[in-house]
């Protein structure tokens, strides 16, 4: 991280400009629907021991979300209840974040989704750990999570794992598996 900026002061001292570049931490993308007004990189954070991940609003007021996420095939999860859980600080989240976890079907589809826009992560708060949990179904492809943030402010993540857990653990969406029936139904418009 030091020769990033080391080689940035460089530029500009040399050729009056730099350009800019995503530092995104290797296996991660930074995505959104408004990408550009994010930026990420990893840290170092004496509390946590260690690198941490750090997903902040680069545009003093940005429209739309910035995530730093994941995707990964759903083989080793389906037809299993999974929870992710991770560590997450904010600082100054005038908007909100949180951690996110979609189930998505082979033709893209979301199956399961849970972005904790209704328990939202906002301020300025200390490490804690937040969890996600969500039933995959067997019809599942691939299975995307992250952290997210919308509008100004500042969000670290460390520690993200995932876990198989039974049925006495809720799932966290209001509506965790979309409701798709296992057959055509209604086929006449007579019912």
């Amino acid at each position: 991280m030091r020769w990033v900026a080391w080689l940035a002061a460089v530029a500009v001292a040399l050729f009056g400009f730099v350009a800019l570049q995503d530092d995104v931490p290797e296996g991660w993308a930074l995505a959104g629907n408004n990408r550009d007004a994010y930026e990420t990189e990893v840290v170092d954070d004496a509390d946590r021991a260690g690198a941490v991940a750090h997903l902040w609003a680069a545009a003093p007021a940005p429209e739309g979300f910035g995530t730093l996420m994941q995707e990964v095939r759903a083989d080793d999860f389906r037809g299993k209840r999974v929870r992710m859980t991770a560590h997450v600080r904010t600082a100054d989240v005038a908007g909100w974040a949180g951690l996110w976890l979609r189930v998505d079907g082979a033709r893209q589809n979301a199956l399961a989704f849970d972005n904790m826009q209704d328990r939202p992560i906002t301020g300025t708060s200390g490490w804690a750990p937040y969890s996600v949990v969500l039933d995959v179904p067997r019809a599942a492809s691939v299975v995307a999570f992250g952290t997210l943030l919308h509008g100004p402010g500042h969000v670290f993540l460390d520690d993200v794992s995932f876990q198989e857990v039974d049925e006495s653990v809720p799932v966290t969406a209001a509506t965790a598996t979309l409701d798709v029936p296992a057959r055509p139904i209604n086929l006449d418009f007579e019912g």
